[in-house]
């Protein structure tokens, strides 16, 4: 067991992995690119994370009046490769960032709904509203 996770580790071709990614690679070099399918996946993933974390604290930023946080000038100054990715590609990165970090909030807002349907919300929130108490009158 120790060898065969040894000899996945020691691949250094992700080629070797799946064969769909070689696929994916030939297409690309096809077509005329000269980078890899999981690089160019791997900087659009973490860009996108990047752009949807900072458009929610540059939210709060601009509210506050503080700096807000510029993703191209931190991915150039951490990795060149990946600020050139952004720079070419931010549209799409951008977008796709702020579709998945919309889904936190929209996420932990759906809960607290769930919350105070059910009953379970204590304290200052649960008496003003009253939404348990006030729907238990109608069954």
């Amino acid at each position: 067991m120790a060898d065969d996770v040894a000899s996945i580790a020691d691949q250094t071709s992700y080629a070797d992995i799946h064969p769909i990614y070689t696929a994916a690679d030939t297409a690309n070099m096809q077509a005329g690119s000269d980078e890899s399918f999981l690089d160019n996946a791997g900087n659009f993933t973490y860009g996108a994370v990047l752009s949807g974390l900072a458009s929610i604290y540059n939210t709060g930023a601009n509210l506050l009046g503080a700096e807000q946080f510029d993703v191209a000038k931190w991915m150039n100054e951490n990795d060149q490769h990946m600020g050139a990715y952004y720079a070419k590609n931010k549209q799409l990165v951008d977008v796709a960032g702020f579709a998945v970090t919309s889904f936190i909030p929209g996420g932990l807002a759906l809960k607290g709904v769930q919350l105070a349907k059910a009953g379970t919300m204590l304290g200052p929130f649960g008496r003003a509203l009253g939404y348990a108490s006030s729907q238990q009158k109608l069954y």
